[in-house]
């Protein structure tokens, strides 16, 4: 369980980073930045969906 809560602190801070880093690229575009974030935001909560269930 430990383990689990390292993979998702540590999957967290790099989603958060990821996320960080396409706000200041696509900053002029923000429907594509706002886009990709809600995206990458799911695909992280579907990941620790199906962590959590096993």
């Amino acid at each position: 369980m430990l383990t689990l809560m390292f993979v998702h602190a540590k999957f967290s801070l790099v989603l958060e980073q990821v996320s960080f880093a396409l706000e200041l690229v696509l900053v002029e575009n923000s429907l594509v930045s706002a886009y990709v974030g809600i995206s990458l935001v799911l695909k992280f909560e579907h990941v620790r969906f199906s962590l959590e269930r096993t």
